[in-house]
């Protein structure tokens, strides 16, 4: 048992942290050697990938999947555990942290000080220099839109639960199937038996205890045809449900298509609003040199702070819309690990594999919801005649064999007992107990029925829609096409006047206001091409 007189784990602790505070040098003085993200990748660039040293991204989780340096592990510097994160890493040699500028950057710097006696080195632009000078960042997985499906198919929990519902119908069969097989049980009775003096004394003697071990076996003859009926009941549903389970596969090629199209949409909305900040940039520069020349007042940058704030909140919007696609994303298709998601495919104006005329045709030959409907009717069919068939007879030969015998009388010979026989039932009087489940079935069939003629009419509107909705963004692209020419000859032919001093401030930036909701409509008209295509195919149950 510990002494009290001795101090503990954080009495040391306290007066390591009171020791840290006290000296304005801290425990340890080593210098912190600060490099823009340039000097140091030419620097220090071989070693990224030689465990020589070891990278500290200091931002969120979020932002750490969004984009990245290579090999950099994610501490966040707000992290109420920092010490604790950053204590395993201690034994390196080298410790360079970065995040988006430098406030973290510090933040873990300062930390380190007190506890790591290794170099140090802030990375002073953070990631947003970094990638300003174009140096490679790990920005998550490119992916294609056909290799994010087939990830899915594999992997989605969904399917896999459809999937084991198939094997579970299946099995169904196999329990149809037992119905024609003839039965054989292994028995054993006990009872206790109060016999009457002389009461089968003859044969057994007066026993009051018997053992009766046998063997019994049957096999129905005739079942009125419920059996035959059962067995077709189960091959149905297998069939439901792998028609169910085609349903869900294209349930998730749609989620996992319009997901991956948004997401595409939004990355370029991204790169819209980035390009015109860069445009903006170079209208600041010319403008802070009108100003300096005394042609131009401080007001003038004043708008272009206003218009920069605004793009920049645009972007901070996309950046969040991208991390939440992303990660819906993952969860279709089945990732444990949450990443921001880059896909390999652009937007395209694609066509569909057949006309107009043949839309209601082909859903109605490929559609698994449709089949699926058509099958439960099937189904409900079926269960109507097995209810009518509860009123016909069957007919079943049971046989069993054994021996018979208590403590005072046994014998192989003496004691055998045996039948063998025919047994049939029919119903004369069940309180119309079968009339009541068959109409129930009959109803639920009506019922189907009527659901059935619904869900045709509200596909062919639906398919109707959306191919006009397709044509309709078809042609709004080639519309939104010349106009985002139009705005960027605006803009060049503004700048060249600005320049010239025939166009004022405000009038350039109205006009670069215009380009950009022309290239954001543009890329509106094609998101909604895309998604338009791929839910009509997805009626038509070719996705």
């Amino acid at each position: 048992m510990r002494s009290s007189f001795f101090p503990g784990k954080s009495i040391l602790k306290l007066a390591l942290a009171i020791a840290t505070l006290s000296f304005p040098g801290y425990l340890f003085s080593q210098d912190i050697i600060e490099l823009s993200s340039l000097e140091f990748y030419e620097q220090y660039s071989e070693r990224l990938y030689d465990g020589s040293l070891l990278i500290i991204d200091g931002r969120t989780g979020t932002m750490f999947a969004r984009e990245r340096i290579d090999n950099a592990v994610n501490i966040d510097a707000d992290a109420e555990n920092l010490e604790e994160q950053l204590m395993p890493h201690l034994d390196q040699p080298l410790i360079v942290i970065y995040c988006t500028t430098m406030r973290r950057t510090q933040d873990i710097a300062n930390k380190l000080r007190g506890i790591y006696k290794g170099e140090i080195i802030c990375i002073t632009d953070g990631i947003r220099g970094w990638k300003q000078n174009g140096l490679p960042v790990n920005s998550g997985s490119q992916i294609s839109l056909d290799e994010a499906i087939e990830e899915a198919l594999n992997n989605n929990n969904r399917l896999k639960s459809s999937k084991m519902m198939v094997k579970a119908a299946s099995a169904g069969i196999g329990e149809s199937e037992a119905l024609f097989q003839p039965w054989v049980d292994a028995n054993f009775q006990y009872a206790y038996i109060d016999i009457v003096p002389g009461f089968k004394r003859e044969r057994l003697g007066n026993i009051q205890h018997t053992l009766f071990p046998f063997i019994s076996a049957g096999q129905e003859i005739y079942s009125g045809g419920r059996n035959e009926l059962q067995r077709e009941s189960a091959r149905l549903t297998f069939e439901n449900e792998t028609m169910s389970l085609e349903r869900d596969i294209t349930d998730v090629k749609l989620s996992v298509s319009i997901h991956y199209y948004y997401l595409i949409s939004v990355i370029n909305q991204k790169n819209i609003i980035q390009e015109n900040l860069r445009h903006l940039d170079v209208h600041e520069q010319y403008t802070r040199l009108m100003i300096q020349a005394g042609r131009m007042s401080e007001l003038e940058i004043n708008r272009i702070a206003v218009e920069r704030n605004a793009l920049e909140g645009m972007l901070l919007k996309q950046e969040n819309d991208i991390s939440s696609v992303s990660h819906e994303l993952c969860v279709l298709m089945g990732r444990e690990r949450f990443e921001i998601i880059d896909p390999a495919d652009n937007l395209e104006l694609l066509s569909i594999p057949f006309t107009r005329i043949q839309l209601m045709e082909t859903a109605l030959a490929n559609n698994p919801a449709w089949q699926e409907i058509e099958l439960s009717k099937m189904q409900q069919e079926l269960q109507i005649r097995i209810q009518e068939s509860a009123r016909m007879p069957s007919v079943s030969a049971q046989v069993w064999a054994g021996w018979e015998f208590g403590p005072e009388s046994f014998s192989f010979i003496d004691n055998r007992r045996y039948f063998a026989g025919i047994s049939a039932k029919m119903p004369i009087f069940d309180g119309g107990l079968i009339r009541s489940r068959t109409d129930r079935a009959r109803a639920t069939y009506e019922s189907i029925e009527c659901r059935q003629q619904n869900f045709h009419n509200s596909l062919a509107a639906e398919m109707e829609d959306l191919y006009r909705r397709m044509e309709e963004m078809r042609s709004q692209v080639e519309i939104q096409r010349q106009s985002v020419e139009h705005a960027r000859q605006s803009y060049r032919l503004a700048m060249i006047e600005y320049h010239a001093g025939r166009r004022s401030n405000t009038d350039l930036i109205d006009i670069q206001q215009a380009l950009i909701n022309s290239e954001l409509q543009l890329n509106e008209a094609y998101i909604s091409f895309n998604i338009s295509r791929v839910r009509l195919l997805h009626l038509a149950g070719i996705i």
